[in-house]
């Protein structure tokens, strides 16, 4: 896709990085500044239905900040839902037991 909006990551990508299949993932289009809204999301539209793509998607642009204050809330809203276990908190819970 020219102009902008460029698809970089497929399944097959995210395979090749060692990313598993059922680790969550958001589908963010950069460099939407670089094209009339319409067209951005026209072209965002496109990409989502040639990736086949199910999940969450975001349009942002680096270069403005649009779009970033949603793809921050995105991953604190997910980290929120999702915590990790603190590091040593397993151990600790053994010894407990």
């Amino acid at each position: 896709l020219q102009g902008g909006l460029v698809a970089v990551a497929d399944g097959k990508v995210l395979a090749e990085l060692g990313v598993p299949e059922d680790r969550p993932t958001i589908d963010i289009l950069n460099k939407i500044d670089l094209l009339e809204p319409a067209e951005a999301k026209r072209r965002t539209k496109e990409i989502v239905r040639r990736l086949r793509w199910k999940g969450p998607v975001l349009m942002i642009s680096g270069a403005t900040g649009e779009g970033t204050d949603e793809l921050k809330q995105s991953v604190m809203r997910y980290l929120e839902e999702h915590p990790r276990p603190a590091a040593g908190a397993a151990e600790t819970a053994a010894n407990v037991a």
